[in-house]
């Protein structure tokens, strides 16, 4: 499709960079988190490819990690990513028009994983306490491929503590 476009990937992501820049911030005016055990925590997205569409102080690490990435390199995430993107906007009281469109955005070249009772037994049976659900469904999608990730991304303390006990390499690009 970009072919027919006449425009190269690295073009139309500058093009969406420069839209980007362009947008207004939304604060955010609700805690996502209010029982998180840091309290600079309470208002932090788990999620971590919201940072791609939200500005934050993370994002421009986080991309530029992700720029830095091996060509074929495979990123995966949870199916629940696209529902929290969305109900995050939504409650940032961004346009519900513009919200599928972030909520691709966040999501592009990103390989998304079915929660199933599978994902959700395993869910289930994770021992850390702090651990939230939403976070418990996230780390119970990338169980099964600890072994062969090479970084888990994440912003939320309990979720990167709970995945260092399982083994899996974590990273928050900042």
């Amino acid at each position: 499709m970009l072919a027919r476009a006449g425009l190269t990937r690295e073009e139309v992501v500058l093009l969406l960079d420069g839209l980007a820049g362009l947008c207004v911030p939304v604060g955010f005016d609700f805690q996502w988190r209010p029982v998180a055990s840091d309290p600079n925590d309470d208002l932090v997205v788990t999620c971590a490819a919201l940072k791609l569409v939200k500005p934050e102080r993370e994002t421009a690490a986080l991309r530029a990690w992700r720029a830095a990435l091996p060509p074929g390199t495979e990123l995966v995430t949870s199916e629940l990513a696209r529902l929290e993107i969305a109900r995050t906007l939504l409650r940032a009281r961004v346009d519900p028009q513009r919200v599928p469109f972030f909520t691709e955005q966040a999501l592009q070249s990103l390989y998304l994983l079915d929660v199933t009772r599978v994902v959700l037994a395993r869910a289930v049976a994770f021992q850390a306490e702090r651990l939230g659900s939403l976070d418990a469904i996230h780390l119970a999608s990338a169980e099964p491929f600890r072994t062969e990730l090479t970084d888990f991304v994440t912003y939320d303390l309990e979720l990167s503590a709970a995945a260092s006990d399982l083994g899996m390499p974590v990273r928050a690009p900042a």
